[in-house]
């Protein structure tokens, strides 16, 4: 596996809002740790959880989980030997025994999880592509977005602002890339 391929995204996501989404990705590469998506690992997971929305199946195809500013998207592959990095899975958070830890209802996939413990996730019954925030110490859900594009824009915005406060620091493992140039 490698890291996202963002040129490859801007000529894949040709309309707003992902095309700005994408540009800001690029923009703030050193920041982010998004690995390559593949065909194969988007249609493996749409078997595995058939409620994840289209929009959602398009970017796996692209990205297959990573670092996303401070909130950790859940990956296919626990392990990424090119990067020699490790990533969380589907599978570590959608267990029965993950689920009972988070307190999750049933009938929620989760997708990704903020530096803070709380999950991201969509309904397995609703189709409807909205994306719901389980705040685990509440035990409730806290916050929702209409579709993965709406909460992937309101990720990057505040990823943005994370980095404008200096709040993040760009990733050692992209550190280096400056200096390749």
């Amino acid at each position: 596996m490698s890291l996202m391929n963002l040129e490859k995204a801007a000529k894949k996501y040709e309309s707003e809002p992902m095309k700005g989404n994408i540009a800001r990705l690029i923009d703030f590469d050193r920041y982010h740790c998004l690995l390559a998506g593949k065909m194969t690992a988007a249609l493996e997971l749409q078997r595995r959880y058939p409620c994840f929305p289209s929009a959602f199946l398009e970017w796996l195809q692209l990205c297959d989980g990573g670092l996303l500013f401070d909130t950790v998207m859940l990956s296919s592959k626990g392990h990424d030997a090119a990067l020699d990095l490790d990533f969380d899975t589907y599978e570590d958070f959608n267990s029965d025994r993950a689920r009972a830890e988070l307190g999750l209802p049933d009938g929620y996939v989760v997708f990704a999880l903020r530096s803070y413990g709380d999950v991201l996730c969509f309904h397995a019954e609703k189709d409807d592509g909205k994306v719901y925030l389980w705040d685990v110490e509440e035990g409730a859900f806290s916050e929702s977005w209409d579709t993965f594009a709406d909460w992937i824009t309101e990720e990057i915005d505040t990823g943005v602002r994370l980095i404008a406060d200096e709040v993040l620091d760009p990733l050692s493992i992209k550190a280096g890339d400056a200096d390749d140039e």
